[in-house]
């Protein structure tokens, strides 16, 4: 890896994975690069790019290789290891200098000024910038005191976060109008008035394009095997037992007959695949898969933030009641918040 010894420090560090992602990761790359630019142009916040690339060999490398040529502004390192996305995701971290971190993906093109002016009203608001927002944004700090990523190709993000909510430092991710409740609450009213609703929590309102994992199925055999090898990390991830794949269809999910039976069984053949492969199932709640805990934790968190924040005189109480009403209306939150309060201890 090359490096430029002229180029300041970088308070954020982009840290991703990437395998086989031609013709997807050019543009993804470049988004990356162009929210770097606009964070040092526009609100002088240094970047740089981490990559771990799990030795492609479709063309991905070289491709990287070639537009880090000719990005000579905004550091991008590279380097190649054998591993799965959880592994990577740590490697990277490794790598990285800055004092907060960027998870994000390469078969994925940006919203530039949106995740631009998210990361910028985050690191600049310390209610904020403290804490994580999911895996999206983490101060470097939080995740060294967590621990690595486990090495799984699926819900390594979800594992990691319920580490991070064990230690009740974990936000959803917002929108950067969220932010601005805490910065100037009356021009917020002027453009939102009182009817402001809280935004998606998921990255999925800062992407321009995905692309699908069917990508990486080779041979129809191959497919098979890498989504076993996907499934058994999801149980292992999620820290799944059968009482929370039953008790979490029935009651979270609502399924019912048929529908239930199916997916029941289909899970449970997973997880039974898990225990006889002697594979560790990382179970962070003796009652909850990881995926639940997640988003009770970062629910209550984000609930006290704002009581905080209006104890403050931050935000006037109306505002906050509206953004906790706001998460509160979304089905899968409500319906996560309910279940825990019937079956917490």
């Amino acid at each position: 890896m090359e490096k430029n010894l002229n180029l300041p420090e970088p308070k954020v560090s982009f840290n991703t994975t990437v395998f086989n992602n031609m013709p997807w990761v050019g543009p993804s790359l470049i988004s990356l690069i162009d929210i770097c630019k606009i964070l040092k142009d526009s609100h002088n916040v240094n970047c740089e790019i981490i990559i771990v690339d799990n030795f492609s060999d479709d063309g991905t490398f070289e491709e990287i290789r070639r537009i880090r040529h000719l990005t000579k502004d905004i550091p991008i390192k590279l380097s190649q290891y054998k591993c799965k996305r959880g592994l990577g995701r740590h490697l990277a971290l490794a790598l990285s200098r800055g004092s907060h971190l960027v998870y994000v993906d390469m078969d994925v093109v940006y919203n530039t000024e949106l995740v631009a002016g998210l990361i910028s009203s985050y690191l600049e608001n310390s209610l904020f910038s403290a804490h994580a927002l999911y895996i999206a944004f983490v101060p470097r700090a939080l995740a060294l005191n967590v621990g690595a990523f486990q090495d799984l190709n699926r819900t390594e993000d979800v594992e990691f976060c319920a580490r991070l909510a064990k230690e009740n430092m974990v936000l959803p991710l917002m929108d950067p109008t969220t932010f601005r409740y805490y910065a100037n609450v009356s021009e917020l009213e002027k453009e939102h008035g009182k009817k402001h609703e809280y935004a998606n929590p998921s990255s999925k309102m800062f992407v321009e394009t995905y692309a699908s994992e069917r990508r990486y199925a080779i041979s129809f055999s191959g497919y098979l095997k890498r989504e076993l090898n996907n499934k058994i990390d999801m149980i292992r991830g999620l820290g799944l037992n059968p009482t929370k794949i039953v008790r979490e269809l029935w009651f979270l999910k609502k399924m019912r007959g048929s529908s239930f039976l199916i997916s029941a069984y289909f899970h449970l053949s997973f997880w039974l695949i898990t225990k006889l492969t002697s594979k560790e199932i990382f179970e962070h709640s003796k009652i909850f898969s990881n995926n639940v805990l997640c988003d009770y934790v970062m629910f209550n968190n984000y609930s006290g933030l704002l009581s905080q924040a209006t104890r403050l005189g931050l935000i006037e109480r109306d505002c906050a009641n509206n953004l906790v009403n706001g998460v509160f209306a979304q089905e899968r939150i409500r319906n996560v918040v309910k279940y825990v309060r019937a079956f917490g201890r």
